[in-house]
């Protein structure tokens, strides 16, 4: 048995359908493998917020408040934040 490997980067998110082609030679017939379905998935990106130190924050201050925003149409998903699409 011969196997052979091909890797791309250049299919977009969804489903493909992929099949081998092989047209022969002089002394092997030509043949097509089983199609195979294949989907593609969309990157899961993790965006990440570091903060210095706060220097004047003491343990029992009253909480530091955070709030952030994020654009919807980039695909960010944070569980258990309310969702304000821009």
């Amino acid at each position: 048995m011969i196997t052979t490997t091909f890797v791309t980067s250049q299919l977009a998110v969804g489903t493909h359908v992929i099949n081998a082609v092989y047209s022969g030679d002089a002394s092997f017939a030509g043949s097509t493998s089983p199609t195979l379905s294949r989907v593609v998935k969309p990157v899961q990106a993790i965006q990440t917020i570091a903060f210095e130190p706060i220097s004047d924050k003491r343990y029992g201050d009253p909480l530091l408040r955070l709030n952030a925003e994020y654009a919807k149409q980039f695909g960010v998903e944070t569980p258990g934040w309310p969702s304000r699409p821009t």
